[in-house]
């Protein structure tokens, strides 16, 4: 990895001395290598402190809060510790989008550099944009290349990226590598080639033009990765120098684990994280679950009482990047639902989310007001192989629509055997119809949800 640090002196190749850029993402590093092995107190000590910073700013400085907070009597914080800040009131995301513009400080400051925007995909109804700084932006660089450094990736292979893009962009299988693997790793690395594919091109497209690339690394959505290793074990194809699969955007399942280490021989790795927020937890490099990035933001799992949950319970993902003091985001509930982890055997300090498991519209609404994660149960309809994908879609308290892509039809048996799995997973003997379509499509940027509930919650 030294022989890849960029240097900035001619003629002193070793040891590398790096200048701008580079050695600024590289004295992060250091830094961040030292606070991942902290106890949660002294991390917290510290998160406290920065967050100090920004809530003064968002007193002083953005309309939204002042408005808000002054009528809850909250004019200015002298001291702040864990008491202060659970105190301090939860944000929704309906209240961002309604009031994008009053989020926006006042007074930026000038030291964090150039303002950008950041907006999301809009995958539950309008975007959220939110402004962004270059301060906002070098962390989540710090988070990107922390992660190639976790998993010991070697930087100069091939990064191949089959994501999101609009319409018209990056579909031909034919375009040429780019040089670097981004502005996170080149900043202060020599990194090799990188290669980009729309994910709205057909999953046998997709692999054709992943053999002729042959890359280390692909990164994507876990519905496409999921389409892709299906794909290739049914057609028996291979990948000769493919060392990781790397995700993001959607929950990480079981099966999508299996199926991968079955078609390909190697190990998917996630990402949680937000276009609004930034980077929120990255997977373990010695477990499955994830490492919240505390360093960048504080992240909390709350149950309905707003009170914190224990390891095991699922709760509400409330968080407070603190580092965007061009749109401060303080105690926002972004929407999702994770489970608490018991304390890591690596023994890095920072908290661990066991699982993420999604979005509140990805919950199936019961007719007596309770709520509960829909259990597919994949595994008891395998052998129904006419089955390519599956959506079910809640439109009420009694219907659930089943729309299923399938290559032959399915015979009476096995509707009757999805309709008893399904409502003994669901807890409700809902009226289950099916619709049999040829391809079920991706939400906005590329991102699959195989549970919709459409009902609206007061």
């Amino acid at each position: 990895m030294i022989s890849l640090i960029k240097g900035s002196i001619p003629y002193c190749t070793f040891p590398r001395i790096a200048k701008g850029p580079a050695a600024t993402s590289l004295a992060l590093q250091y830094q961040l290598n030292h606070t991942q092995w902290w106890p949660e107190e002294k991390m917290r000590e510290f998160q406290l402190k920065q967050f100090g910073n920004l809530l003064r700013h968002a007193i002083e400085t953005v309309p939204f809060y002042q408005q808000k907070y002054q009528s809850l009597g909250i004019s200015s914080i002298e001291k702040i510790d864990q008491y202060t800040f659970s105190n301090i009131p939860i944000i929704s995301r309906k209240e961002v989008q309604e009031f994008q513009a009053d989020i926006v400080s006042s007074a930026i400051p000038q030291d964090h550099g150039r303002v950008g925007k950041a907006s999301t995909s809009g995958s539950t109804g309008r975007p959220v944009e939110v402004s962004t700084t270059e301060l906002s932006t070098l962390m989540w660089k710090a988070f990107t290349l922390r992660e190639h450094l976790w998993f010991k990736r070697d930087m100069s292979k091939k990064l191949a990226a089959i994501r999101y893009a609009p319409h018209g962009t990056a579909e031909s299988t034919d375009r040429p590598c780019s040089k670097g693997w981004g502005m996170s790793t080149d900043a202060a690395f020599e990194t090799g080639a990188s290669a980009f594919l729309n994910s709205n091109v057909d999953i046998r497209a997709q692999a054709d033009w992943l053999i002729r690339e042959n890359p280390e690394y692909i990164m994507s959505h876990p519905s496409n990765i999921l389409a892709l290793g299906e794909h290739f074990l049914e057609k028996g194809l291979r990948i000769p120098n493919l060392l990781e699969f790397r995700s993001h955007g959607e929950p990480v399942t079981e099966k999508l684990r299996d199926v991968i280490l079955s078609a390909f021989g190697v190990k998917i790795t996630d990402i949680y994280s937000t276009v609004e927020l930034g980077y929120l937890a990255l997977q373990c490099p010695e477990n499955d679950h994830y490492h919240v990035q505390s360093e960048g933001c504080i992240l909390e799992i709350l149950d309905d009482d707003d009170k914190p949950c224990a390891p095991g319970e699922i709760g509400r993902v409330v968080v407070t990047p603190l580092h965007n003091f061009a749109s401060p985001l303080i105690r926002y509930e972004l929407g999702d639902y994770a489970q608490v982890g018991e304390k890591c055997s690596c023994g890095r300090g920072l908290p661990v989310i066991k699982q993420v498991l999604g979005r509140v519209r990805n919950m199936v609404q019961l007719p007596d007001g309770g709520q509960i994660w829909p259990e597919f149960g994949f595994a008891d309809f395998a052998d129904i192989t006419a089955i390519k994908q599956v959506q079910l879609i809640q439109h009420s308290f009694d219907l659930i629509e089943a729309k299923i892509a399938v290559t032959s039809s399915l015979s009476d048996e096995d509707e009757d055997r999805l309709l008893k799995l399904w409502r003994r997973n669901f807890r409700h003997n809902f009226d289950i119809e099916f619709t049999y379509v040829d391809e079920i499509p991706r939400g906005p940027r590329g991102k699959f949800e195989d549970f919709v509930c459409n009902i609206r919650r007061n």
